[in-house]
């Protein structure tokens, strides 16, 4: 009963420290580097309540203290608050215990107690075996309800010197993502303790290989010192980790290809790899050389290098699609040319290609009249079954050069001749000439006599006026007025005889 009793106390008391630690107004805190840097406006302090990092996902301070008396590393820190409930003979008691700055805590009746280098855990094993032994059989609880909070000073190759905020459970690499510029060295972070022992980390082999012991939490009055990276070198194409690396002394290509680019892909071309040099005092241009990774002797990398690891499929072949393919300008119908490569891999088929390159075609492009162009020979190949009839029958293996091209069917219709108002307009399907000719104005009636016109395809082929129209068909309104024709030439004929009325008078006289 007793102990139910006690459980039910611990369990009061924890929730109203807790609910009094998220309704006390805000300390005053200490300004943070992320505050003072200016130019790093978008870095977030992970130690605030609205941090997304993982690790401070619950809200702080509650949050912090659930998750500090949960983890088994969690180190006595100076600022944190215990609540330590027990049974004397006559009644429940309770005691608030705070950490010093000097890691003392003061048990009152109990004594004082030296908690450095303790755990939560190992702290409270400890203080409820002292309560235990001065009164026996007293259920002691020990209860973590604040975590305290300190800074950390950082210097070097930072954004800006400071003090940055921390508490138990921050990590090294945390602070130094805060602080840290683009040339920081995250392989040789040094950092000196209170009592003057300096370690040095590297946050790269923390990160790749999970080494932890090189990324520890950070301690009251430490001070985390950065320097400069001495060679900041990148590595892409077909390596399994592509990125930007920095490499230590005496680390050259194959350690940048090996352990820090994980190795060559399957697809990698390692005869035609490619170094590109920034920083070249002869050149400020810099410069770009290719040489096999596997037979070439070790090559000297510098700051600044770049290597890049071609891919094989950059050895395939290719076809080109020309003609009414691709997209114009935001998207519209395309109103000139365009030209598509296409990389394959020897034996495949245009279907194929075409299937790929499904949103490359459009409207405007005419699939069923495409041909291909091989070794100057014109090859016609319906690529609408390929799309939409699932016809393969008469399917082509493509080969290197192959030029495939996609003419333009523009939905337009043109009148011209003997009408009102010549010009081009929409098609509009299912209509007859007359359609048309009407949209021009009708027939120009001095010109044109018994509505004689000629019907011509996109191809120059001359069609019978019962053909319903199709798009890109010229209607020729022919000029066949007997009066037109002979007025067109009545003042050139007028003028000749005058002419010659004109030459008879003056031989007469």
């Amino acid at each position: 009963m007793r102990r139910i009793i006690v459980t039910a106390i611990i369990c009061a008391i924890s929730v109203f420290s807790l609910s009094a630690q998220k309704q006390a107004p805000s300390s005053t805190k200490e300004k943070t580097v992320s505050e003072n840097a200016k130019g790093d406006a978008g870095k977030k302090n992970p130690f605030s309540e609205s941090s997304t990092n993982m690790s401070y996902s619950l809200d702080a301070p509650s949050g912090r203290a659930m998750l500090a008396a949960t983890n088994p590393d969690y180190p006595v820190t100076p600022g944190d608050i215990y609540t330590l409930s027990f049974f004397t003979s006559t009644e429940a008691s309770s005691i608030k215990l705070f950490v010093e700055s000097d890691y003392t805590i003061n048990l009152t009746i109990f004594g004082r107690l030296d908690a450095s280098d303790l755990s939560f855990r190992d702290l409270k094993k400890k203080v409820e075996a002292q309560v235990e032994r001065s009164y026996p059989n007293s259920s002691p609880s020990l209860i973590l309800t604040g975590t305290g909070v300190f800074t950390v000073k950082v210097e070097g190759e930072v954004t800006d010197c400071g003090l940055v905020q921390a508490w138990g459970l921050t990590r090294l690499s945390e602070i130094v993502d805060l602080v840290k510029t683009k040339y920081s060295s995250i392989r040789t972070v040094r950092v000196l303790d209170r009592l003057g022992k300096e370690r040095t980390n590297d946050l790269f082999k923390a990160s790749r290989l999970g080494d932890l012991t090189q990324d520890p939490y950070v301690h009251p009055e430490d001070r985390i010192i950065l320097k400069r990276a001495e060679r900041i070198v990148t590595i892409g194409g077909e390596v399994l980790k592509p990125g930007i690396y920095q490499l230590l002394e005496g680390e050259g290509l194959s350690d940048l290809v090996e352990f820090y680019g994980h190795g060559l892909t399957e697809l990698a071309n390692p005869q035609r790899v490619s170094l590109v040099r920034n920083v070249l005092p002869s050149n400020p241009l810099g410069e770009t050389t290719t040489f096999d990774y596997e037979s070439t002797a070790q090559v000297e990398i510098i700051n600044c290098d770049s290597i890049m690891v071609p891919s094989i499929k950059e050895l395939l072949p290719c076809v080109y699609f020309e003609g009414a393919v691709g997209v114009g300008v935001e998207g519209a119908d395309l109103q000139s040319s365009q030209r598509e490569s296409y990389t394959f891999i020897p034996g495949e088929t245009l279907g194929h290609a075409v299937q790929a390159l499904r949103a490359k075609f459009t409207a405007v492009s005419d699939l069923p009249n495409a041909y291909i162009i091989r070794d100057s020979k014109k090859i016609p190949v319906d690529l609408a079954k390929f799309l939409y009839d699932n016809e393969y029958s008469q399917d082509v293996t493509m080969l290197k050069n192959d030029v495939v091209i996609v003419p333009f069917r523009q939905f337009f219709v043109s009148v011209s001749g003997a009408v009102n108002k010549p010009g081009r307009y929409p098609y509009v399907p299912d209509r007859s000439w007359d359609y048309y000719v009407n949209l021009a104005g009708g027939f120009d009636s001095d010109k044109n006599s018994r509505q004689k016109v000629d019907i011509v395809d996109v191809q120059g082929k001359n069609h019978d006026k019962n053909r319903l129209i199709q798009p890109e068909d010229s209607v020729v309104a022919a000029q066949n007025s007997t009066l037109y024709g002979f007025g067109k030439f009545a003042t050139i004929i007028s003028t000749a005889v005058s002419v010659i009325a004109l030459v008879i008078s003056l031989l007469s006289l």
